[in-house]
């Protein structure tokens, strides 16, 4: 897998846990929501550790657009 592919797949996994976090936190799953939340943070964090390359933009937008 490219860089590239990887730093996406990586922004990918977020978004699925933000959403697995959502359902815990709707079915007051405190305990998986904490530990979903801190994959998710985890993710993140090393997603925006590196400002993400020109051709990766659009994709990493439409995402972000997503997760909020």
């Amino acid at each position: 897998m490219s860089a590239l592919g990887a730093r996406t797949a990586s922004l990918e996994r977020a978004l699925s846990v933000t959403r697995s976090l959502c359902e815990r936190v709707e079915q007051g799953d405190w305990g998986a929501a904490a530990g979903l939340e801190a994959e998710r943070r985890q993710l993140l964090e090393d997603f925006f550790a590196a400002r993400p390359p020109p051709e990766e933009l659009g994709h990493v937008v439409a995402l972000l657009k997503d997760l909020i």
